[in-house]
């Protein structure tokens, strides 16, 4: 379910980049610019599996401006709901130590996905979090991040979803 959240929320943006890049492409050239953006949600067990890598899903975006723009780019991301409490849910996340030390084995630029509790996505550089997780005196198991925590390190989704096509993200 958190999953489908994640592309929910990167459904509009995306559709939005792609109602410019055909407003603004040229339509004598060919092929007309076109960007396509690809998901695989990752197994809880197997080969490629969510305890091998660390996270839920992975995410490729290719942009395609003919003789202007190329660019793929690929993030391996973990998605997070927020605690639960007696009245809903608070700004905080519980991050298991074990997947914050695999998901920056297989990718530097890999992202925890934070569900907020009004709904939102914040993406967090899963590096800041394992830096928030060393920086502890006894790093725990499974160590609870609140929105202080993370406040500054959190953009939200549509931005990501830029800083990937534009390879800041890769």
């Amino acid at each position: 379910m958190h999953i489908t959240r994640l592309f929910k929320e990167l459904e509009q943006p995306f559709e939005q980049a792609k109602l410019v890049l055909h407003a603004l492409g040229n339509k004598k050239v060919q092929p007309a610019p076109a960007i396509d953006l690809k998901e695989r949600p990752v197994p809880k067990k197997g080969v490629f599996a969510e305890d091998v890598y660390g996270c839920d899903v992975a995410i490729t975006a290719h942009v395609h401006i003919a003789d202007k723009f190329e660019q793929t780019s690929a993030v391996l991301v973990q998605v997070k709901k927020p605690e639960a409490t007696e009245n809903g849910f608070r700004d905080a996340w519980r991050i298991d130590g074990s997947q914050l030390n695999d998901v920056p084995k297989f990718s530097q630029t890999a992202v925890y996905g934070l569900i907020m509790p009004e709904g939102t996505i914040g993406v967090v550089p899963a590096r800041y979090l394992a830096g928030l997780r060393r920086a502890r005196p006894d790093p725990p198991a499974v160590m609870t991040v609140s929105h202080a925590h993370i406040r500054s390190a959190t953009i939200p989704v549509a931005q990501f979803l830029v800083e990937l096509v534009l390879g800041y993200v890769s």
